[in-house]
């Protein structure tokens, strides 16, 4: 990026409840998030539909366990009785997989919650915790993890490149995105 672009600043940072207002203010010109519209209605959701998106990858969720303690083919029962490592932006506990369970009359016990995905790959991998996680992000780790599927159908979320109409003609916000969507395709070996 820097070899056709000298003199390019760039901040890559956690996107957060607030990060709309941000890009309002131009703080935030191009995101990459994922399309929550396959999910149930949650309250709080955030509105993306003033953006500009740009459909990038399928997200896949996978379920991980320790490799030393793995958790093959659990049941929907045995999954929610288990103990919980949950991900979100504010580390609140809950997921939209909560409301997938409570669909069948379910909870779960969250043990942990936090805002890393890659914190919570090398957390599960040391402890008997569980935890459904995009799989892009277990197969970038190097923490030995054993994999499987969720025993629920959860949604495969499309994750888009996000930014504001009113830089859609700009030269430079064209080349920037056009570097960062190909950067994204090769490390997905150019599939969405």
């Amino acid at each position: 990026l820097w070899r056709t672009a000298p003199g390019l600043d760039v901040r890559i940072r956690r996107l957060t409840r607030d990060s709309v207002q941000e890009a309002r203010r131009g703080d935030i010109d191009l995101a990459l998030a994922p399309d929550l519209a396959a999910l149930p209605p949650i309250a709080g959701a955030v509105d993306l539909s003033e953006f500009v998106q740009r459909r990038l990858y399928d997200r896949r969720f996978v379920l991980i366990s320790s490799a030393r303690r793995p958790r093959r083919r659990l049941t929907l029962e045995a999954y929610a009785a288990a103990d919980h490592l949950v991900v979100g932006p504010d580390a609140e506990g809950r997921g939209f997989v909560d409301d997938y369970l409570e669909a069948h009359g379910l909870r779960r016990r969250v043990a942990a919650a936090m805002t890393d995905f890659d914190a919570a790959v090398q957390v599960v991998a040391r402890t008997d915790l569980i935890c459904v996680l995009p799989e892009e992000v277990v197969r970038s780790s190097s923490a030995k993890v054993h994999v499987s599927k969720p025993p629920l159908d959860l949604p495969v979320l499309p994750m888009v490149l996000l930014w504001l109409p009113r830089d859609t003609a700009d030269a430079r916000h064209r080349f920037v995105r056009d570097q960062v969507e190909q950067a994204i395709r090769a490390c997905h070996g150019g599939r969405p």
